[in-house]
Parts: structure tokens; sequence; C-alpha cells
């Protein structure tokens, strides 16, 4: 233990106290939401004046008041104003009972203020956002945020108090009561500019392509300008595949045309969608089990019915023109190889949500691994072709003491007081509209049954189903919840397993529970992507759907943050920066929110995971089938699929993955292979350009003169410098380490850098010369595209860096130096000092150094212990002309890889010497560092490393 407490600076130079403007950049997915999320996280009280709080906007919020119920103190105004306030929203609010709420009713009130107590600091943030989910998320607004920290700002904030004292004084206390009274004008309101927005000739009654309809629709008439007869679509359930196909139909001008679907229920959706799309003078049809249009133009069929040996042949094969496949990851089915073996239409689309999976086959070979187009949930959410959700991954209940498990029996599972508690939470987290209409989805039959009854028994509307469902019993269920009347024949939930994971489109429905674990991304999104739809009806527009996912002790947990996100990387540190800042990761008006049992539920799933690298290989086996060849990696680079860096620190190089999947690799000799490997493993990142550039030129010319190297660092935005150029040359000679194995790949002629006869003879093999070209040119896109315009000479700022890069990096002579720095070293009048944030509580009492960020611009760093301040290192550090370098990683969980913070400035005046006790309590010296970063950590880093 330290003997002193660290003081906290003040200074003017503090980013915490400067101005600053708060919006919302949808390019950048900045958010006004994640400021207030982060004040109230280190507030004890705080006052809101609002004119407007929605339910949608209360959601974005809900989980941060949930957590704080016990630490914090709040205070909301808000109005009548236009009678705009959900009363909804404020029922919620009255649940809080940390929060008093009062209403301002005496004039026009049009304030959008927030004000945070955290000791002895206020912060205040004012300007445009009242409590919506648009204003938090999407609208351009404006808010200024200043903290009492700054003596200017002050009296600024004392003025907002006094007027905030005297409106509250001025107002009435929100009860029951008064929202009963100003419900129906509300209603009343509501309905009026729900009319005016649906009436306005801005919305028009004309369907047009969306923006991914009109890309798509550009790459399906090159694709039959090139004469190929198929093509897949992979696109987002809800993001208008159906249309496409339509409005496809119409530009390819068939006549003919054939419309498959796997589930009888969408067959009229679909017929719907054309008519919409192609007028009614066209004459459609359907077949199956009851209706047979053989007649029709354009006829909607059941894979089942058309399968049938009488009805198709009832058609010549050449009969359709146009032949669409629905849900065409089922097209490898034997129904399906019936009808497409029979039928030789002029083109096929193929549509899939999930091409991933595959029933019985490879999907993408069926359409001759023509992608027509590509978008995934994260992509419809940014373009809004998406309803917005708000997902909360709360804690599963606790049974005997524990959190539920995988292999949890059906008696925990189905308890009264699980039961209870999820309907509880569905209370809490609420839903849009005028009534709950949701699906939850459970992990076996006779669990969700239970559930069901259990349910009804306490007063909801559910219904279970399954597979074992027909057809007339599943649609009636549908049409009950679906239905707007809140009466005894309306359903609030049907509870099953996995029946509406695909083939059913329910646009109404609002909330999702989710009673499983998540073992699978493509599973989870298809659940999801079942109350995505957006939906409008008798001028009502579905705001945004509500999803509750209860998170057990599951060894899977790892799957939700990359589900959610779409982080294909198989990165643990990716996964769990997502986790820590959701919000950040979802475009769009959506949240990620968790409690922070079930946070460190995922945390702990992420930590303990083995599953990455199988994902990986089994992410790389689509690929192959998607592209019909094996990915090189810049293909996985550019495409984000799969992060080369992943590959290569597991494989070595991607010859050596692809061995493991027993696909084409190169029977490489040892030579090869170990230089492969040394090239892969040292250069992929991309930290630097030097290395990749004298590789790239003795590759292409046989060698590369200092004018040529010069010329290719400016290309790359880089400036010369010897000791780099020098590091280079040692490292591409084998000096700096002994994995070449003596060998190395460069030799110098004068003034030139010639490649060596050793690997002159391992590029003579030309897959050898053409897997190394790969990694350079993968290393050279990394470094432009991640490193190039912050780099400083030798790090970028808030990349991650591991102990032995930073030696490369800083030009210094043996790899190995790495091994012994442990938490700093000075050399070269360099310092870089790594911190581990979160130390574990095992290592000697000794090493527990208080390191922290005082703010996201000041650190305070201890040195090891047993140094003064008048010994050998502490002056060498404090010596201006001595660069220090702060690293930083969130826990010994994490990887070998710390974030770099930047180059940083003892604060000289700050320094002091303290003491720290050992194992064997005695008091060791040892000094503490206030330093400056020159830029302050950028907000998602800081809440991630100093987030617990």
């Amino acid at each position: 233990m330290i003997s002193s407490s660290v003081p906290v600076l003040k200074s003017k130079e503090n980013i915490e106290c400067k101005p600053a403007l708060i919006f919302n950049d949808t390019d950048s997915n900045k958010r006004v939401l994640s400021t207030i999320q982060r004040e109230l996280k280190h507030s004890s009280k705080f006052s809101f004046s609002v004119a407007f709080v929605t339910t949608s906007g209360l959601s974005c919020l809900k989980q941060q008041l949930i957590d704080s119920k016990e630490t914090i103190k709040g205070r909301i105004l808000t109005t009548d104003y236009l009678n705009f306030s959900d009363p909804r929203a404020l029922r919620d609010l009255l649940k809080f009972n940390n929060i008093q709420v009062r209403m301002y009713t005496k004039e026009n009130f049009h304030t959008k203020g927030y004000l945070f107590y955290e000791s002895n600091k206020t912060t205040l943030l004012i300007g445009s956002s009242n409590i919506t989910q648009d204003a938090l998320n999407k609208n351009k607004e404006w808010n200024v945020k200043i903290t009492s920290d700054d003596l200017e700002n002050k009296e600024l904030i004392k003025q907002t108090e006094s007027e905030f004292e005297k409106m509250w004084e001025d107002s009435e206390i929100l009860t029951e009561e008064w929202i009963k009274n100003y419900e129906p004008r509300h209603i009343k309101s509501k309905i009026e500019r729900d009319r005016q927005i649906f009436t306005d000739e801005r919305y028009p009654n004309i369907i047009k392509p969306n923006s991914m309809q009109e890309e798509a629709l550009q790459n399906l008439a090159k694709i039959r300008s090139e004469g190929k007869k198929k093509a897949l679509l992979v696109s987002a359930t809800g993001t208008g595949k159906t249309y496409l196909s339509a409005f496809d139909v119409r530009e390819s001008g068939a006549k003919k045309v054939l419309f498959l679907v796997h589930r009888e229920q969408i067959l009229d959706d679909a017929r719907r969608s054309y008519q919409n799309i192609l007028g009614p003078n066209v004459k459609t049809g359907k077949i199956s089990g009851t209706c047979k249009d053989y007649d029709a133009n354009i006829i909607f069929s059941t894979i089942q019915s058309m399968s049938r040996k009488d009805v198709i042949e009832h058609f010549k094969p050449n009969h359709f023109e146009y032949i669409i496949c629905d849900e065409a990851h089922h097209a490898t089915a034997s129904t399906y190889n019936r009808i497409i073996e029979h039928f030789q239409p002029k083109f096929m689309l193929g549509m899939t949500a999930t091409p991933e999976r595959m029933d019985t086959g490879d999907v993408f070979q069926r359409f001759d691994h023509n992608i027509a187009y590509e978008i995934r949930l994260q992509d419809a959410l940014r373009k809004e072709m998406l309803c917005p959700f708000h997902y909360y991954g709360v804690t599963d209940i606790t049974i005997n003491g524990r959190v539920l498990e995988d292999d949890e029996d059906i008696n925990s599972l189905t308890t009264d007081e699980r039961v209870k508690q999820i309907i509880e939470k569905a209370d809490l987290y609420g839903y849009s509209g005028d009534r709950v209409k949701g699906l939850i989805f459970c992990s076996r039959k006779d669990e969700a049954k239970e559930i069901s009854e259990k349910m009804n028994a306490f007063g909801l509307r559910t219904q279970f189903l399954s597979g074992e469902d027909n057809m007339e019993r599943r649609e009636e269920c549908v049409r009950k919840l679906e239905q707007d009347e809140n009466n005894e024949n309306a359903l609030d939930y049907i509870v099953t397993v996995d029946i509406f994971n695909e083939g059913v489109d329910i646009k109404s429905i609002n909330q999702i529970i989710m009673l499983r674990p998540t073992e699978s991304t493509t599973i989870f999104i298809q659940q999801l992507g079942r109350g995505l739809r957006k939906m409008t009806r008798d001028n009502k527009t579905k705001e945004f759907l509500v999803v509750i996912d209860f998170i057990g002790n599951y060894k899977s947990n790892f799957l939700i943050p990359m589900a959610l996100t779409g982080d294909a990387t198989m990165s643990k540190e990716n996964l769990k920066r997502r986790l820590m800042t959701g919000n950040e990761s979802i475009p769009g008006c959506s949240t990620v929110d968790f409690d922070p049992i079930s946070k460190e539920k995922i945390f702990d799933s992420i930590n303990k995971t083995t599953s990455l690298v199988s994902i990986a290989k089994n992410t790389y086996k689509t690929l192959v089938k998607m592209l019909g060849y094996e990915p090189d990696l810049r293909y996985l680079y550019k495409n984000s699929k799969i992060d080369p860096e992943v590959i290569i620190d597991k494989y070595g190089s991607l010859n050596n993955f692809k061995e493991k999947l027993n696909l084409n690799s190169i029977d490489f000799d040892e030579n090869e292979d170990s230089t492969l490997k040394f090239i892969s493993k040292s250069f992929i990142d991309g930290m630097r350009p030097h290395e990749l550039i004298i590789l790239n030129d003795i590759l292409e010319k046989g060698s590369i003169t200092l004018d040529s190297f010069e010329e290719q660092l400016n290309i790359h935005g880089v400036e010369f410098d010897q000791d780099s150029l020098d590091s280079a040359i040692s490292i591409l000679s084998g000096t700096y380490s002994d994995e070449l194995k003596g060998n190395k790949l460069i030799s110098l002629n004068g003034g030139e850098i010639e490649i060596s006869d050793y690997f002159k003879k391992c590029i003579s093999n030309p897959y050898m010369k053409e897997s190394i070209i790969d990694v350079i040119e993968c290393g050279l896109s990394k470094f432009d595209n991640e490193y190039r315009n912050t780099f400083d000479g030798r790090f970028t700022p808030f990349k991650r860096y591991s102990r032995a890069d930073v030696c490369r990096l800083l030009n210094w002579n043996n790899k190995n130096e790495s091994v012994t720095i442990y938490g700093y070293r000075v050399k070269k009048n360099t310092c870089p000092m790594f911190v581990t944030y979160r130390k574990d509580e095992s290592i000697s009492k000794s090493t527990l150094y208080e390191d922290h960020f005082i703010d996201r611009k000041t650190f305070s760093w201890m040195t090891r212990s047993n140094v003064s301040l008048d010994g050998k290192e502490v002056p060498q550090i404090l010596n201006p002309d001595c660069k220090s370098y702060l690293f930083v990683k969130k826990d010994d969980d994490d990887s070998s890889k710390f974030y770099y913070m930047g180059e940083v400035t003892p604060i000289r005046e700050s320094v002091k010497q303290t003491t720290i006790e050992n194992d064997e309590g005695k008091m060791l010296p040892i000094v503490n560092i206030p330093f400056r970063l020159k830029s302050p950590v950028p907000e998602d880093i800081y809440d991630y490393i100093t987030g617990q």
C-alpha cells in the first residue's frame, strides 16, 4: 500500500474543464447520449430541465438510471408544453424512488439543460437536446458542456441553478392523477400531429428503391449484362429484399415469374409487395395446398407445393423467365433441388439474410458465387432501413446463490421466481406503442411451455408455439398478437423456441425477450430481426424495439457483443471494448446497455473462451464458399471479415492456417516457411512502413536506393530519419533477433540495399513470392488506413503495441530487451512506460502501484519500488531531453499489447517522494510522477480502460 494519496491536480489545461460542443455525428457515431451517460455514471445527483420526455428517449437512459438507484438522487423538470411528453414515459419515471419529477404548466417552457454533481464539481450541459430518441442520438443538436472547475464557468452555472430552482418551486409534483388528467390532451395532440405527418405532401404514396436497392439493382443489371444467369442477394431482415426483387423483375422485363418461399404464411405478403410495385394490371397468382393459379404471369409458391410431381410437370422447363428463391440458404435442400434442376430461367435470384446457415450444401455455389449485394445489420441500421432497438443485457435469476448456467435443469428455468422476474423486467424496460406485442425465445420446448403457462397464471396473455403446431394455429396466434384491440382475444406474447427465427413477417413486434444462451451469432441476429421491421399502420408508427436478454453464467456469452456490433475480427480486446462502449459500436438511434453483473459475466466469458480461433476457421470456410476461391490477407483486411493479425498470431502465416483447414496450402521447405512466418509476424500489423517499403522494392527490382526509399516514405506521408532506416536494415539483416536463424533478407552494397542470395532463393518459388507480396500490401494498407494520419515518427496515438513492438519502433538494438523492460526503461533519452491499469491482487504488494488517470489528459504514474528522487532513474526521466511514452492496457486478462497514450510530459512541480509496503510489511521508497498527455484520451478508450 502506498503511504500517501496522490494529489488531484488542477490545471487550466485540464481537458475536463474546457468548454466543449456536444453534438450528434452519425458518421463517427458521436452522440449526445454518450455524454449524459458518462456524467450520470460519475455523479451523486443530477437536475434535468427538458421540455419533452418520450418513452424512446427514456429507454436510452433507463439502464443508467436503474444501475444508479442506490447511488444517485435526481430531479427532472418537464412540461405539458404542446402536450408532447409521453404519459408512459412519465409513469416510468414515477417508478424511480430516487428521482423527483415535476411539471411546469404555467407558460411555454422550452428549456434543455442537464446539471450533474460530482463531489466538488458541477457539470452543465445546455443547448437543444430533449429526452427523445432522435435528439439524444441522431438529430442535429448543439449543446455546450462546461464545468465548475473552470472559474469562468461558475457564475453561469450558478445562474442556471438559480433559474432551475425558481421553476422547480413554481411547478407541480408529478402524480398518477396528474398523468390521468393530462393523457387525453396528449392523445388528441398526437393524433393531430400524426395526421399532419402522414398527409404531408412530402410523403407521397409512391414506392421508390431505397439506397441499398438502387446499388443492388445496378449490380444485378451488370451481372446480367455479363451473361450470368444467377446471383445471390445477402441482406438483413427488414431491408426490403422482396421489394428489391420486384423492382428487378420490372427492370428485367420478365413476363413469367416464379417467387419461391419456404413458409406459406409469407406468400400473401410477397404477392402484395409485387402488386404495389408492378401495379394492379399484372396478373399474380398463388400455388399452395389450397390454391393452384397456374395461368398467372407472376406465381407465388411454397417450395413444398412447387416440388410436387403433379405441380412441377405442369410447367415446361423454360416457362419462367425469372425465378426468385426467398430464404435461399435452404436452396440446397432436396425439395429445392427438384425445382431448380427442372427449370431453366433466363435469370435466377437467391435472397437470404443468413447465407452461413446452409442446410445441406453450399448456397454460394448454387448461385455461381455471384454476390449481387451484401448488407448486414450494421449497414441497415446506419442507413435507417430498420427500426431502432434498445437492447438490455440483464442478469438472469440466482438459484441457490448461483446464476443460471448452460446445462440448467427445467425446474430452475421455470420457477415462479424466475417467471416473476421476467414479467417485472418486461414491465420495467417497456415497449413502443399502446400495448406490448412480444416474442419470447427459450432454449427448450418444455421450458417455453411451462413459462407460458405460468405467465398466464400471473395475468398475462401468452401462447406457446412449437414446430408441432400447424400453420393455421400459428397464423391465428400471430393475428391475436398483432391486433391493436386490447381485449380478451389479444395476446401479449408468443413463447417459442425457434420457429420464428425466419420466414415470418410480424412488423408490430415491439418487445423481444431472450431466455436462452447465445450459441450462434446468426441465430441471435435472426431472432433480433423479428422485431426490426419498420411498421406504420393506421397513422401509427413503431418507434423502437425493446430487447431484453437474460444473461446467465454461459460459456458462449462472448458471442453477444460480436453479434450486436458485427465485429468479426475474433479479437478478445475488440470484443471487450465493444462491450464497454456498446453505443459507440451501434449505428443510428439503437442503444446497447448491460447491467453491471451481466457485463462481468460477458467479460469472464471473453477472457475464458478458446472458441474465437474456431469461429475464425468457420468464417474463413464460409468465405471460401461465398467467393469460390480462398481469399488472401488483403481481402480479409479490406472487407473486415477476419483481422489478419488473428490468423498470423495463431498460425504464423496464412499458408499454415489454410493447411489446418485442409485447403490449398503450399508445401514450403523449412527456410521458406520460417521466412514467411518472420515477415508475416513482424510486419502484418503495419505499425511503420520502413521494412515493408524495403521488402516491396527488393522483390520488384532486386534493390532499393536511399533516394527511392525516401521517396516511398514520402508517398506514405512519413519523413525520413536515419535511425529508423538503420533499425529497419538491422531487422531485415537478422541482427535484431534470431528468428531468421542466422539468415538475412538483405545485403548492403555501397549506397544500395539489395536482396540477399538466401532471400532470392526463397522467392524463386512463385507461391512464396506471392504470399510475401500479400503480407507486404496488407501491411502497407493497414499503415495507410490506421496509422499514417497521426503517426509521430515512432508510434500512432491510441493504437496498440507490445513491448517488443516498442523496442523495434524506438530503434533499440535488441528485441530481447523487451523481455526485461517490465514497467519502464530509460535508454537513448527515451523512456517507454507500460501500465496495467487493473492489477491482479495476487501480485506482490510492492508492485501494486497506484497508477491511474486523473482525467483524460493527466496520468499519475509510479516508479518501481526502491526508487528515490535523488537516485539515478528519476533525474533521467525528468530530463527535458528525455522523451517519455505512456502505454496502458486494461488488465492482465488482456493481450500482451498496450494502448499508446502518446508522448507525455512530467508535471515537475507535482513530483513527490512517497513509500510503498512490501509483502513483509516493510515500507520502501517510491516516486509519484504526474504526466500531462499531448492529446486527451478518446472517451471510448478512456471509459474502457478505467471502467470496472
